[in-house]
């Protein structure tokens, strides 16, 4: 059971770090999932508004991506 234990603590290290060197890039997309997941349910948002928030999402999220890998490679 203890090396299970170690196994979950090490992935969330892992994703702790991910979160602080790229936050910009996985916060937006966990926000999507999110509203992806709440809307897969309940049609509380159109499918237009869906679809703009995802084109902008999308590409907010590949312009911070390539950012952060630059200022990243700097430090």
């Amino acid at each position: 059971m203890s090396k299970l234990k170690e196994k979950i603590l090490g992935l969330f290290e892992i994703l702790k770090k991910s979160i602080e060197k790229f936050p910009f890039t996985i916060i937006p997309i966990l926000i999507l999932t999110i509203i992806y997941a709440i809307n897969l349910e309940n049609d509380f948002l159109s499918e237009k508004i869906i679809e703009n928030l995802t084109m902008f999402i999308v590409i907010f999220s590949s312009g911070a991506f390539l950012i952060e890998t630059l200022k990243s490679r700097k430090c």
